[in-house]
């Protein structure tokens, strides 16, 4: 497997994905928004913690540095602003951000298969040998990718190598993925992506 020191990534592909998101009118001094609306009731506060855990590893390992200047790194470190009235929480980079831009895109699909791509994972850690955990991780995976319109764009080889760097991530995160994965299915109800020009009035 990866060492923790580097990511492979195929950059072609997420240059692609990031595009396909972002629309070509988009003012370079708007941002992209990660919106991620969550059930405030009897919060689980260490399937929480796992949750916010895997975000920020995961953008840390998207980084152009790497997770272990990433950590180092306070000013580079993700910040989010929490809805009032809720527990809804926003990662947001501007757009003229491009590495931070792709590391938000890709954040949203790890976190939007997270419920259903990686069925009972705990247990599947527990019953599979490495290699054909990580044959049935992606096989789900491939299944999720394959009936998502949003990647309609992508060809089946590019789609293939949106799921092996998405497992990729997962297996970095494997010791909290259970954790984050029930609060995933208990918690979170939406995962919006959206751009947000200077001018648009404040919600």
């Amino acid at each position: 497997m990866t060492s923790e020191l580097s990511l492979p990534r195929p950059r072609s592909t997420l240059a692609r994905l990031t595009r396909a998101v972002i629309p070509e009118e988009a003012p370079r001094d708007a941002s992209i928004q990660l919106v991620i609306i969550m059930n405030d009731s009897d919060v689980n506060i260490r399937e929480f913690s796992a949750y916010l855990s895997l975000i920020d590893k995961t953008y840390g390992r998207l980084s152009p540095q790497g997770l272990a200047s990433y950590s180092q790194t306070p000013y580079a470190q993700l910040t989010v602003s929490f809805r009032q009235g809720s527990l809804d929480v926003i990662l947001s980079a501007l757009l003229s951000h491009i590495d931070s831009v792709t590391a938000i895109v890709v954040l949203r699909y790890v976190l939007k298969y997270l419920p259903t791509g990686l069925k009972e994972v705990a247990a599947a850690y527990r019953d599979y040998e490495e290699g054909r955990l990580v044959r049935e991780r992606r096989r789900q995976l491939r299944e999720e990718v394959k009936k998502d319109q949003e990647l309609a764009m992508l060809d089946h080889n590019r789609k293939n190598e949106i799921v092996a760097f998405i497992d990729m991530l997962y297996w970095h995160e494997r010791r909290q993925l259970a954790a984050a994965q029930r609060f995933a299915r208990k918690y979170v109800q939406k995962i919006i992506l959206k751009i947000v020009r200077t001018d648009t009035p404040k919600e």
